[in-house]
């Protein structure tokens, strides 16, 4: 699983260096109190926002891989994220690194459910000719677009666009939240909070995807 956080970041407050003077010296407004930083060792430490990802440090489960570059930068914000999508720094490329990762692990396109996306559109990581991408975006059509590397669609699965019986026990318990939603001029904006936790397939081509947010699990087949 790959997660990318796209999007500006204070990466000096993420992970604090709280050991470097400078880092109070010069971040006279911004900076993190050294009372509430979360320590990973005499130097650095996270954000107090983090302590959910202190446990997998201390067990050895979790990687830090700080201050990411590449050799004579130019400084360019978007050359920078071309080799963030191709890790190629040495060339002006268009093949993304997991597309390539993805065509080593099914090198015949046998599964267009090896690599599946959550989100709108193609990932440039993921953009590989030859190696089509699950893309699991649309909630609102409740369907499931196949998508070729150009951006085109494959095959299109479509779901049920039901209130599962957990759904409806969350909200008869809930009488606050059954209130709003009947008043609510529109749920556009519970749409953000709906989003999949786990996708699987069976034997037959069934996408199963589950939501914990809508408290259902929805079946696709192709059409």
């Amino acid at each position: 699983m790959v997660l990318q956080l796209t999007g500006g970041n204070d990466a000096l407050n993420t992970l604090v260096p709280y050991g470097n003077p400078r880092y109070y010296d010069q971040r006279r407004t911004v900076r993190i109190p050294e009372d509430q930083v979360l320590p990973i060792d005499d130097h650095y430490g996270f954000h107090p926002s983090m302590a959910r990802l202190k446990p997998f440090w201390d067990e050895g489960k979790m990687a830090i891989v700080n201050g990411i570059g590449y050799p004579r930068p130019d400084y360019s914000h978007f050359r920078s994220m071309d080799i963030w999508y191709t890790a190629r720094p040495d060339a002006m490329a268009t093949d993304g690194w997991l597309g390539k990762l993805v065509r080593e692990l099914d090198p015949k396109a046998d599964n267009v459910l090896t690599a599946v996306s959550f989100g709108r559109g193609l990932p440039r990581a993921l953009s590989l000719a030859g190696v089509p991408v699950a893309s699991v975006a649309d909630w609102g059509n409740e369907r499931v677009q196949i998508l070729r590397p150009d951006g085109t669609h494959l095959p299109t699965l479509l779901g049920e666009a039901t209130l599962s019986k957990w759904a409806r026990e969350f909200i008869e318990a809930s009488p606050d939240v059954a209130t709003k939603r009947q008043h609510a001029a529109d749920l556009e904006a519970e749409k953000r909070f709906w989003g999949p936790v786990s996708v699987r397939v069976d034997d037959t081509g069934r996408l199963y995807v589950a939501e914990h947010s809508r408290h259902r699990v929805q079946i696709y087949e192709r059409v």
